[in-house]
C-alpha cells in the first residue's frame, strides 16, 4: 500500500520552501554560502467542516492560499538571499534617458501620450500597432499641442477612419 504525504514544496530563489498542514519551511543560501532558516506555523483556512470547507469552496480557497503562500515565500526567500543585484543600464536606457530625462519624465511623457489616444481612440482605424518615439520637446509641451501633433502624424499614416 503506498504512503500518502501531505508535504510538498517549491523552488525559491537560492533555495526551497517545503510546506506540510502544520506549517512552512525556507531554507536559502546566503550570498556568504551560509544557509539561512525560517520555519512559519500555518493552518489553512480551508478546514472540512467548515463553510471555507464546502468542495468548490475549498478548491478556491486552496488555490488561492497556494498562490499567496508561494509569492510570500519567494519574496521572502530574495530578501534573505541578501542578493542586491545592481543592473547597468542598456544603451538604450542611456540613451532614452539623455533624450528625456529619467524614468519620471519618461513617465509623464508616456502617461500624456496614452491619454491623448484614450481621448481619440474613435478616430483611430481598428487592428493597428502603434509606436510613438517621443521627442525631447514632448516633456513640455502643451497637452493640445501633443494632441495636435498625435493626430496630424496618424492622419499622415493613414490609420485615422475618414470622416
Amino acid at each position: 500500500m503506498a504512503r500518502v504525504s501531505s508535504v510538498g514544496g517549491q523552488a525559491v530563489m537560492e533555495g526551497v520552501m517545503m510546506k506540510s498542514p502544520t506549517g512552512v519551511a525556507l531554507a536559502v543560501r546566503r550570498a556568504d554560502g551560509t544557509i539561512a532558516t525560517r520555519y512559519d506555523n500555518w493552518t489553512t483556512k480551508a478546514q472540512k467542516g467548515t463553510f471555507w470547507g464546502l468542495p468548490i469552496i475549498r478548491g478556491v480557497v486552496t488555490f488561492i492560499e497556494s498562490l499567496t503562500t508561494g509569492m510570500n515565500t519567494l519574496t521572502e526567500s530574495a530578501k534573505l538571499a541578501g542578493e542586491d543585484i545592481e543592473e547597468e543600464p542598456t544603451k538604450f536606457e542611456k540613451w532614452l534617458s539623455k533624450k528625456l530625462g529619467k524614468a519620471h519624465v519618461r513617465n509623464r511623457v508616456r502617461r500624456r501620450l496614452r491619454e491623448v489616444y484614450r481621448l481619440n481612440e474613435s478616430r483611430f482605424q481598428p487592428g493597428w500597432d502603434i509606436v510613438v518615439v517621443a521627442r525631447s520637446r514632448a516633456v513640455d509641451a502643451k497637452f493640445e499641442r501633443l494632441t495636435k501633433s498625435y493626430l496630424a502624424l496618424a492622419q499622415k499614416a493613414g490609420i485615422l477612419k475618414q470622416m
